[in-house]
């Protein structure tokens, strides 16, 4: 995973006049319903409905001011994108943080259905500022959500 793919990839969930506020890396996790379920939701062009669970799968994670964009990749072929999700910010009903060893954690439940980014502190590319920046962009701005 890297830098340039994750704007690339990103940049193809964009909505005309929509920047992304931070983008960033993650794992997510979501059981198979809450998968279908939150993929039901997603206003992406391109977005497969699947009930297949996620567990750990890669992710580029990207926040404008009105969708939470995720692009899917394939864990041994990163450049392969497995899914697309554009989530309306107005369909996330609770965030919460939590943390992990070596990062951060975000349970987003649209509905019943709930998935978890798991945000590391580290990068592959020696970019871990930038990194640690856009999460704490995106940890603050999603958490407001649980208080609107």
């Amino acid at each position: 995973m890297n830098a340039n793919d994750m704007h690339r990839l990103l940049g193809e969930l964009l909505g005309e006049g929509e920047e992304y506020e931070a983008q960033a890396w993650a794992s997510v996790v979501m059981t198979g319903p809450a998968y279908y379920a939150i993929s039901g939701v997603s206003v992406a062009l391109g977005t497969t409905p699947s009930m297949m669970p996620l567990s750990s799968a890669y992710c580029y994670v990207g926040l404008t001011a009105a969708h939470l964009n995720l692009v899917i990749v394939n864990a041994f072929r990163v450049h392969e994108v497995m899914n697309v999700l554009s989530i309306p910010l107005e369909k996330i009903d609770d965030v919460r943080q939590g943390g992990m060893l070596s990062g951060k954690t975000l349970r987003i439940a649209v509905g019943t259905s709930k998935m978890q980014l798991e945000f590391t502190d580290f990068t592959a590319d020696k970019n871990d500022r930038a990194q640690a920046t856009d999460v704490a962009h995106i940890m603050r701005e999603l958490s407001t959500l649980r208080y609107r």
